[in-house]
């Protein structure tokens, strides 16, 4: 299960949990699963949906800048490359 964290510590986070039978959970303990890395996700990165295609993982999650814009932004598991619009700057 993918879950975002909140409030126990700074910022807002994607974690992951496991489980077999729904009761008892195994937490992941590495990093985040995805950490702010752009301008338009410098606040927070969270809120994530994963899904498998083709062969590529695409995990979209929210995006929050500094001035509290938000957006779905996606990461994927091999490099496709950076958009060529800068939605921050109405370019």
């Amino acid at each position: 299960m993918f879950y975002f964290g909140a409030f126990w510590k700074p910022g807002a986070f994607d974690r992951f949990a496991c489980s077999y039978n729904l009761i008892n959970w195994t937490y992941w303990e590495g990093e985040d699963l995805i950490n702010s890395s752009e301008n338009f996700d410098s606040r927070y990165a969270h809120k994530p949906f994963v899904i498998k295609h083709q062969g590529v993982v695409y995990h979209f999650y929210c995006a929050v800048d500094e001035n509290d814009n938000r957006g779905i932004a996606v990461a994927t598991s091999i490099d496709l490359g950076k958009s060529k619009l800068d939605f921050q700057n109405n370019k």
